[in-house]
């Protein structure tokens, strides 16, 4: 059910009651229509503390708070009894404005007085604990754990760190009935869904002082998200990617050249490793504030023309300022095997053990053999003044007809190093349809902007209508992690909408290093306590 049917249904007759209530109270009928203040007037007619009408913020509780309310507004109403009050509280959209309308305001004063109550104490103070915190996690900050090194070093696995949501301004929650402090899934459980999709919340982003720019770091919900796969360890991961992996292992199997494949082929190939994928794993849908969070550095806004050459960045045909502390694998070439004393030295110059490709060697198209590392500026700097060190070459990895990097077609040629020019979507900008654009764009008309999108015999329709043109309805923005080679983002799934992103990292309070042996003391990185983002 829709925000604005459970409005209609539901809200509306509630606050006719209210209007109803107000007027036998000499407050004034108007008042009932006034948000916030309605409630706090309301608090104060029943009985209760003004604070309950904050509860009515907090997704999933304000159910809880509300009821509250009506068995108070009851109450005030002369109607004590328990059978009464279940069915009067259950149907509450008819009875509040029913009881308004038909009884005479009993008051608080003449009600039985409450008998002192230690447990119903308790969990007043603790509901009103709850309440407080999930209105801090939902409209002001939340607290998010880095589970990964696609952002190292700048933000390091294991950084416990508070994320401002103000920033950019608090979406209003998708899925207001939710088991609150989780995420998508029950305590104690990794696929059990923590909320319900009953009714949904209305698409609404609170004002902000800003909006994400270039170089920016963004938490977001993973837009590839939205179709989960229901298993403890692929759930964070993109189905898609999935059906895409499939497919690719089918054509390597067979020796077959993606690029020599025509439309119709790619399609079937796609349609029967999702057969064959869905036939193994159940999916579910997520809602978009249920997607897996997701923090890397924004490095291209709406309007921007976008493309990476080399492995740099370019937008509108100039090259991007790099992060200070950005990371690519690198070929390292030796005058004799690293010794024991320097492979020691450079594992504690790594970021983690998560980044360190290993003492491998490697050999080159001319036969040479080599070490592949993941390694930064400062790093490579460090290892050319090595003696033992011959050359530190950085790697590009050159374009393939690869259908898991955006935009996932066979028709384009990309990799993570060298990704061909687009325009990252604005809103109010306009795109003629063509079978080029289409390619890149199509995934984002349908799944974010919600249109059906169809070609018949070369001609496109948008929610059954011809269309030549298409404008965008909000602001896209491009996602990089900065470890280049061990990142995640936006170059294998495409652009992220505006409506996913959640807040900026605004302080790393503390940060553990799992690869340290020992207690939580000994895994303590002390250099990042309450460490800034930048």
């Amino acid at each position: 059910m829709g925000f604005f049917s459970f409005f209609a249904l539901t809200l509306i007759p509630v606050h006719y009651g209210l209007y109803l209530m107000f007027n036998k109270t000499g407050d004034g009928g108007w008042k009932a229509l006034v948000p916030m203040y309605n409630y706090v007037l309301l608090s104060k007619r029943v009985g209760r503390p003004w604070y309950w009408s904050i509860g009515l913020l907090a997704p999933g509780l304000n159910l809880i708070v509300f009821f509250a309310y009506a068995v108070a507004f009851f109450r005030s109403f002369g109607i004590f009894d328990s059978q009464r009050l279940w069915k009067y509280c259950l149907l509450y959209p008819y009875y509040i404005p029913q009881v308004a309308k038909k009884e005479a305001y009993f008051g608080t004063e003449n009600q039985p007085p409450r008998m002192p109550n230690t447990v119903r104490d308790w969990v007043e103070s603790i509901l009103f604990a709850v309440v407080v915190a999930t209105i801090i996690k939902t409209y002001l900050a939340e607290p998010f754990r880095i589970p990964s090194a696609s952002m190292e070093d700048e933000m390091m696995t294991g950084d416990f760190l508070v994320v401002s949501k103000m920033s950019y301004g608090a979406q209003v929650p998708l899925t207001p009935l939710t088991f609150p402090f989780v995420h998508n899934s029950l305590p104690f459980t990794a696929t059990t869904p923590s909320f319900l999709e009953w009714w949904k919340g209305p698409d609404w982003r609170l004002p902000g002082w800003t909006s994400p720019k270039s170089g920016d770091i963004i938490v977001f919900n993973f837009p590839v998200n939205d179709t989960m796969v229901v298993d403890p360890v692929l759930k964070a991961f993109s189905y898609y990617d999935q059906i895409y992996m499939i497919a690719g292992q089918e054509l390597s199997q067979r020796r077959i050249d993606p690029s020599t494949l025509s439309e119709s082929d790619f399609e079937l190939l796609l349609s029967q490793s999702r057969e064959a994928f869905l036939s193994e794993y159940k999916v579910m849908h997520m809602p978009i504030d249920k997607c897996e969070n997701f923090v890397k550095r924004c490095v291209g806004g709406p309007g921007d023309r976008f493309e990476i050459r080399q492995g740099q960045i370019f937008i509108n045909g100039k090259p991007q300022k790099n992060p200070e502390m950005l990371v690519h694998h690198h070929k390292v070439y030796t005058k004799q095997a690293l010794t024991e004393m320097v492979k020691t030295e450079l594992r504690a110059f790594y970021f983690s053990n998560d980044d360190a490709m290993g003492f491998r060697t490697y050999t080159d198209s001319n036969g040479v053999g080599f070490y592949l590392l993941n390694l930064n500026q400062k790093q490579v700097a460090y290892l050319r003044g090595l003696p033992s060190i011959d050359s530190v070459v950085q790697m590009v990895y050159a374009p393939e007809h690869n259908f898991q990097i955006w935009p996932n077609h066979i028709s384009v040629n990309n990799s993570v190093d060298q990704m061909a020019a687009f325009v990252i979507p604005a809103k109010g900008m306009s795109i003629e349809l063509t079978k080029e654009n289409l390619v890149l764009y199509q995934r984002i008309i349908r799944a974010y902007e919600q249109k059906n999108v169809e070609v018949r015999e070369g001609v496109v329709y948008i929610d059954g209508q011809k269309a030549s043109k298409y404008t965008f309805e909000q602001n896209y923005y491009w996602a990089m992690g900065d470890n280049r080679h061990g990142s995640l983002d936006s170059r294998f799934w495409g652009p992220v909408p505006e409506d996913h992103i959640k807040g900026t990292p605004w302080i790393v309070v503390f940060s553990l290093d799992g690869d340290r042996s020992g207690s939580i003391f000994k895994q303590l990185r002390t250099d990042r306590l309450f460490y800034i983002p930048n």
